[in-house]
C-alpha cells in the first residue's frame, strides 16, 4: 500500500437539504464519480484499487467516508464513521494491506483491504459509530474495519 497524491475533490452546489458532495478529479481530470463529502483527508493505492478518506470538514458533527474504488473509479466498498467533532489523525500504513488511524481522539481503528470479498455483519448507524451504507452492508465487502 502506498500513500498517493493523485486525487482532488471539486465540491458541487448543495441542493436543498442533501449532504455535500464532490466530483472526483484524477490527476487534474474530471471523472464521472461523485462522492459524499468535500475534504479529501488522505488517499492510498493498493494494487489496482484506491482508498480515499473524505469528510465534510465540519466542526460540529463529522462523518468520515472511507471509499474503496477500482481502477475505473467506481466505488466497490465503503465504510462510514460518525462522531461529534471527529477528525482523522495518526494515519499510518501498518502493512501491505492495512492502515491504522484515529478519528475521535484517542481511539484506534485498523482498516484492512481483503484479498477476497467477505461478508461482515451489517451495522446500523442508529446503534453504532461506524457502519456500511447500503448496498455495501448486505454484500461481501473488500474492506474490513476494526476498532482497537
Amino acid at each position: 500500500m502506498d500513500e498517493i497524491k493523485k486525487f482532488q475533490l471539486q465540491p458541487l452546489p448543495v441542493k436543498g437539504d442533501e449532504w455535500e458532495k464532490s466530483k472526483l478529479l484524477y490527476e487534474g481530470n474530471q471523472t464521472d464519480t461523485v462522492l459524499s463529502g468535500i475534504r479529501l483527508e488522505a488517499q492510498f493505492q493498493h494494487v489496482e484499487k484506491f482508498i480515499l478518506f473524505i469528510t465534510y470538514d465540519s466542526i460540529f458533527a463529522e462523518t468520515l467516508h472511507i471509499y474503496l474504488l477500482n481502477k475505473n473509479f467506481t466505488t466497490i466498498d465503503e465504510w462510514q464513521i460518525s462522531q461529534n467533532e471527529g477528525a482523522v489523525h495518526k494515519l499510518q500504513i501498518i502493512g501491505d494491506n492495512q492502515l491504522q488511524f484515529s478519528f475521535f481522539g484517542d481511539d484506534s481503528w485498523v482498516l484492512t483491504v481483503l484479498e477476497k470479498p467477505q461478508m461482515t455483519l451489517p451495522r446500523l448507524p442508529l446503534f453504532s459509530s461506524y457502519w456500511k451504507p447500503l448496498p455495501f452492508a448486505l454484500t461481501p465487502g473488500h474492506l474490513q474495519i476494526q476498532k482497537k
